[in-house]
């Protein structure tokens, strides 16, 4: 889900692109009001798919992935079911945590063959500290760093996972 794209459609730009966190792209926002921006329905309406990523995930399931998603938003945001849903994406299992801990925690104990997350830290955490198989999806908020698969875009994770040329 391009979150920050839908925070861009609503907010305007964020002041630092390379922040990961809605309070540092937009500091003129109070706590409450990023919470409430959270559980807004209208901010899941707006975003849309990552560019490939409904073409990405179909590829995974077709060579046998089960496709698990675990987020980090409030347990009563029921909205990711609902987008999932809405654009057809099939998955074994959504996880909504209310930390990155949790997230980090569960993900290592499934031990997963492979891990993708747009945030720097989590895959840091789990290929280092839990020996988890994690990539990193590229994202202005993200960067290379020593050890850690990062990944383009959907087109060069798949090839990056299946070790096969893939084209959308």
């Amino acid at each position: 889900m391009d979150f920050m794209g839908a925070c861009t459609k609503r907010l305007g730009p964020c002041k630092d692109p390379t922040a990961y966190s809605m309070a540092e792209c937009y500091p003129e926002l109070t706590t409450d009001q990023i919470q409430e921006f959270i559980l807004d329905p209208a901010t899941y309406l707006e975003a849309e798919p990552i560019p490939n990523a409904l073409w990405g995930l179909d590829q995974l399931r077709k060579v046998g992935y089960d496709l698990v998603f675990c987020t980090v938003r409030p347990i009563e945001n029921k909205h990711t079911a609902k987008w999932l849903e809405f654009y057809n994406i099939e998955v074994a299992e959504l996880n909504r945590f209310e930390n990155m801990d949790d997230k980090i925690e569960h993900i290592a104990q499934r031990n997963p063959d492979i891990a993708i997350d747009d945030n720097q830290a989590i895959v840091e955490v789990l290929n280092v500290n839990h020996h988890v198989n994690a990539m990193l999806l590229a994202q202005a908020w993200n960067h290379e760093s020593p050890g850690i698969i990062r990944a383009a875009d959907w087109p060069d994770a798949i090839n990056l996972i299946t070790g096969s040329a893939y084209e959308v």
